[in-house]
């Protein structure tokens, strides 16, 4: 198992302690849905290109627990789509689309 730290700045000094396992996703510090969104994208858009078999996500705040994690992860088919968590969230987000005059 390879861990990725992705971050928005670069870090010689944590870049050299974890091997160059460090990524800079170049989107903004701020913790605005459009820069998370850009952060995220980059997360995903690099588990697309690496052909692993699973994508988990966690914040600088979080602790895993990672032979825990791997025995879940073995009771599920990794070719089948699975959303495993909480989401952060209460409900939805609506985003009005600009074409939608009613909304207006």
């Amino acid at each position: 198992m390879i861990t990725w730290i992705f971050t928005d700045d670069d870090d010689p000094e944590l870049n050299h302690r974890t091997n160059g396992h460090i990524i800079n996703t170049h989107c903004p510090s701020t913790h605005y849905r459009q820069a998370l969104c850009c952060k995220m994208s980059a997360e995903f858009d690099t588990f697309m290109k690496s052909q692993k078999s699973w994508f988990c996500h966690f914040d600088d705040d979080n602790y895993v627990n990672v032979p825990a994690l791997l025995d879940l992860l073995s009771k599920y088919d990794h070719k089948e789509d699975w959303y495993l968590g909480k989401p952060s969230l209460k409900s939805p987000i609506k985003i009005p689309h600009p074409d939608n005059k009613s909304e207006w």
